[in-house]
């Protein structure tokens, strides 16, 4: 996975589920399958005449690092991500999206790459596409400010989450790979970004098995995020 590939694009749209690039790849022009290995889905193809590549990279920052890491050497500039997420303040309801502009990390990965006072924060230019390209779109309920990348899917009651604090201090969602994201890139020079659907709230049953992704709200927010994305991407580097 982490051979280099220089025939990439230069952007790239990333998402945890393999199904979701499918669904994204329903957006773009001449999508072409280049790779399907280890659970990683990479589909290349042109949105408004701009070859882009979609990559899927799991649920969770290790495995998620295995992407990053191929696509950053590969030479891509320009990655977004395209995820799902849990409310975490009561103005964020679910059918929302939310478009992050830092992330707390607590993704328990990329400390093995930077120390923690380096900060994950997302490129200006990415936001600014990507909130350009939402009021363009019109959707009724978008966010933009900081969300909080958790290590684990499934909490204990042993160790703390500190998700209490995150949540005192502002964090408007949750979800688990963006603060790696924004961390590789600072360390490649690259540009990266998101854009996360609310599924629902982090108190919630967001078990990726529940049925939770097919609810209506859900469904409108995911489609609406993948066509902001999208639109960001080509935009950003234009």
């Amino acid at each position: 996975m982490v051979s280099n590939d220089p025939d990439l694009p230069s952007i790239a749209m990333v998402m945890g589920d393999p199904a979701r690039v499918r669904q994204a790849a329903n957006l773009i022009e001449d999508p072409t399958d280049l790779w399907l290995t280890h659970g990683f889905l990479g589909i290349q193809g042109t949105y408004r005449e701009r070859p882009i590549l979609l990559c899927s990279h799991g649920v969770g920052a290790s495995g998620a690092s295995l992407a990053f890491e191929r696509l950053f050497r590969s030479g891509v500039k320009s990655i977004i991500r395209a995820g799902t997420c849990g409310s975490m303040q009561p103005g964020v309801k679910e059918g929302a999206l939310v478009i992050a502009t830092a992330a707390i990390r607590g993704d328990g990965t990329s400390s093995q790459i930077l120390p923690l006072e380096y900060p994950a924060v997302a490129d200006y230019r990415i936001v600014d596409s990507l909130q350009s390209a939402a009021r363009a779109h019109g959707y009724p309920e978008v966010h933009t400010g900081l969300v909080w990348s958790s290590g684990v899917f499934y909490h204990t009651p042993f160790v703390s989450s500190g998700e209490e604090i995150w949540t005192q201090a502002g964090a408007l969602a949750g979800e688990m790979e963006l603060a790696l994201l924004f961390v590789m890139a600072g360390c490649y020079g690259a540009a990266a970004g998101g854009i996360l659907a609310v599924e629902g709230g982090t108190d919630e049953d967001l078990d990726p098995w529940s049925g939770g992704s097919e609810r209506d709200l859900s469904v409108a927010a995911t489609r609406a995020m993948l066509e902001i994305g999208l639109e960001a991407l080509v935009s950003v580097e234009s």
